[in-house]
């Protein structure tokens, strides 16, 4: 029996394979069997962003929970699969625990196998693990389950992580000293948008308060390996009795979706500056407000998503009488050093250090007058960019 060997690599997690015996125990598929050590090296937990963190929790990290390892043949056919558990569990017929994988496991699977797939933090139990692999990519991922709602943290902790690999039998003649090797990047398939201020730069006004913020022209969905699903976009449209809490117009933003697409206080959700009656922050120091979002992907980059709109509800104006009320700033755009963003980046954090404004970007109904914003973009703990918003 001939064995096959092969290492994996990633950009963020880093999975090498090495020979270590033959075995007869492999893969579902007829074939002669490859023994495969798997190490994953890599800081799961320290996965962080920069940045203050959410406002109701911590730093915007993400961890490793748990997660499935796929091998698959030519054909698309799923000819292994290990629950990936977040402990040192040794390697078993159907799974094998994270610090095990760190410090390297034997796997014995099918000689049939061409493609390595990862999968962390999926949202639920009802992920295929046999058939075709196809299936597993049209698992659909929620906007509500990238969202670590644990105690009210609403951070990227359970944000899910995708990548796979083709097997490079060019590299290597398959025997100890000599394996086949695969690259794999392993990559968030979410992003978030954090605001760390509003600041109002007029002389009209002299007083405000953030009553509310909406995320709209978002995702709902997306398929588990970051492309898109059926799901149609969100696009609530321009009533001002939709943007509230528990909105019986927009569903989107019921009580379950509260802190995941949307913001509410009917007293504020932050502090005006007294100083300046300018400056609107959040109420706790240092926090901004952030939002998990879905940025599905396809092969073409003109396929990839647009860039979501900030729905802002302002109230509590004064002069009193100088607006009726509520009235609403719409963003629909983000820059970076004054170049506008075209679509929206996978495992991205766009983070808007202040939404500026004056009287003039203010409308009575939403998705009227628009702006767009200047942002910083940052990538946890692969990428940093700062992007503005366009009004």
């Amino acid at each position: 029996m001939t064995k096959k060997l092969f290492t994996l690599a990633a950009a963020a997690l880093v999975m090498g394979f090495a020979s270590c015996s033959k075995n007869d125990d492999g893969g579902a598929n007829s074939g002669e069997d490859k023994a495969v050590k798997l190490r994953i090296s890599g800081d799961f937990d320290g996965t962080r962003a920069e940045g203050p963190g959410s406002i109701l929790g911590s730093e915007p990290t993400v961890s490793f929970i748990s997660g499935h390892l796929y091998f698959v043949d030519a054909g698309g056919n799923i000819v292994k699969h290990l629950n990936i558990t977040n402990d040192g569990a040794a390697v078993t017929a159907t799974g094998v625990g994270i610090n095990t994988l760190k410090t390297g496991a034997t796997i014995n699977v099918s000689s049939s196998a061409k493609t390595v797939h990862f999968i962390g933090n999926d949202p639920g139990t009802t992920i295929p693990t046999t058939g075709l692999f196809s299936n597993v990519r049209a698992y659909a991922v929620s906007i509500e389950s990238q969202v670590n709602s644990t105690a009210g943290a609403y951070d990227l902790k359970n944000s899910t992580l995708y990548g796979e690999g083709t097997i490079n039998t060019a590299v290597g003649d398959g025997s100890a000293g000599s394996p086949h090797t695969c690259g794999v990047t392993v990559g968030i398939i979410s992003s978030r948008i954090e605001i760390g201020k509003f600041t109002q730069t007029g002389s009209v006004i002299t007083g405000y308060k953030i009553e509310g913020i909406f995320l709209n022209y978002y995702y709902p969905s997306m398929n588990v390996d970051g492309t898109k699903s059926a799901a149609a976009m969100v696009t609530n449209g321009s009533d001002p009795a939709g943007y509230v809490d528990n909105s019986l117009t927009y569903t989107s933003y019921a009580t379950a979706n509260k802190y995941i697409t949307y913001d509410y206080a009917a007293a504020g959700l932050g502090n005006l500056d007294v100083a300046t009656s300018k400056i609107y922050t959040p109420a706790t120091a240092g926090k901004v407000w952030a939002y998990n979002i879905l940025a599905p992907q396809k092969i073409s980059t003109s396929d990839w998503a647009a860039v979501p709109h900030i729905v802002v509800k302002v109230t509590g104006i004064t002069p009193a009488g100088t607006f009726t009320e509520p009235q609403f700033l719409t963003v629909k755009g983000f820059s970076q050093s004054n170049v506008p963003l075209t679509k929206i980046e996978p495992g991205k954090i766009y983070k808007i250090a202040s939404i500026n404004f004056d009287d003039t970007n203010l409308t009575p109904e939403p998705e009227q007058t628009t702006f767009n914003v200047a942002v910083t973009i940052t990538m946890p703990q692969w990428v940093i960019e700062n992007v503005d918003a366009d009004l």
